[in-house]
């Protein structure tokens, strides 16, 4: 509401500098004209650079650039580099799983907001379908990476190795990701007010890696 606020107000600003402009030749000595319509001008320029500021730099709070992070804000803090690839995958499952679980969340949110039933069937859609079968295809294709290309893909499991579930760990998470980013963007609540907040716990997920390396 502020940055709509500022850009009317310099709307208005710019429209009575135009009008100033239309009436100032009555009568005025044109020296004097010339000089008051280049300070038009450069007031002009000025106001146009204010409102370019404003469309960049002041983004509502609660747009998808600006929502805080805590997930990966968890995860990245965490040193990989000294873990075996069983420890590590703990590690990605469990991201994976935060991410995952953070997107059912914000879905019961945006589910909450549409009172039309075509349009909770799209969110249901693009979930049921389009997510799920993302991920199995990332699957198959992270095997590409670590395991024997000209094996069967049915039978290219048993080559993979252990580094596969680390992949699929983090591939899942990516995916994950980018799909709450992008109904993020589309959730009314968030965007217009800035009232999304992360389900994440970091606390659980620290019990839950706890609880993975004593197993």
């Amino acid at each position: 509401m502020r940055k709509v606020f500022c850009i009317l107000s310099a709307l208005s600003l710019l429209l009575l500098l135009c009008a100033c402009g239309k009436t100032s030749d009555d009568g005025a000595d044109a020296e004097t004209y010339k000089a008051e319509l280049e300070t038009l001008r450069q007031e002009n320029a000025d106001l146009t650079e204010q409102l370019a500021e404003l469309q960049t730099s002041q983004e509502p709070e609660g747009t998808p650039q600006s929502v805080k992070n805590p997930i990966d804000d968890f995860f990245d803090a965490i040193d990989t580099s000294y873990m075996n690839t069983v420890e590590m995958n703990n590690v990605a499952s469990c991201r994976a799983n935060a991410w995952a679980d953070e997107l059912w969340h914000l879905q019961s949110v945006i589910q909450e907001q549409l009172p039309l039933e075509e349009d909770r069937k799209t969110l249901d859609d693009y979930f049921t379908t389009a997510t799920a079968e993302q991920m199995e295809r990332m699957h198959t294709m992270t095997l590409f990476v670590c395991g024997d290309l000209e094996t069967p893909q049915s039978d290219r499991l048993a080559t993979s190795g252990t580094i596969r579930g680390v992949l699929w760990g983090e591939n899942a998470a990516q995916l994950y990701r980018d799909t709450f980013y992008q109904l993020l963007n589309v959730n009314p609540a968030s965007y217009w007010e800035g009232s999304y907040e992360f389900a994440f716990d970091p606390v659980a997920a620290q019990q839950t890696l706890d609880g993975m390396q004593v197993g």
